[in-house]
């Protein structure tokens, strides 16, 4: 039997820890987008309500800030401003990673012993 190499078992599980945060990560930030965006279409009443899940795929893609920026530039007049969006996407962030924590699992990472 091949002894154990503790320095890649350790690696491995480094990998597989990172990989798992990052994705509960992604997960919590998608999630606050889609919840801040149906949050100002209730909230502001415009007459066409903004599409989350578009935001959320923008968000996917770029800095949260400069989604923030482009949800308040798509709200035109009816935004609350740009402080308000984003306190309330403080808000939305606790809402989503609660949310993701009862889907998911707690995002702790386990220990080896």
């Amino acid at each position: 039997m091949p002894p154990l190499d503790v320095a890649k078992v350790l690696t491995r599980k480094q990998e597989h820890e990172c990989a798992r945060l990052d994705d509960f990560e992604f997960r919590v930030r998608i999630r606050a987008i889609r919840l801040l965006v149906d949050d100002l279409n209730e909230r502001t009443g415009i007459a066409t309500p903004l599409d989350a899940l578009a935001f959320a795929r923008q968000a996917a893609n770029e800095r949260v800030d400069a989604t923030l920026a482009a949800i308040d530039a798509a709200l035109g007049a009816a935004s609350p401003g740009p402080g308000t969006i984003f306190r309330r996407h403080g808000r939305a962030v606790a809402r989503a990673y609660e949310q993701v924590i009862v889907e998911r699992g707690d995002p702790s990472p386990f220990r080896m012993a």
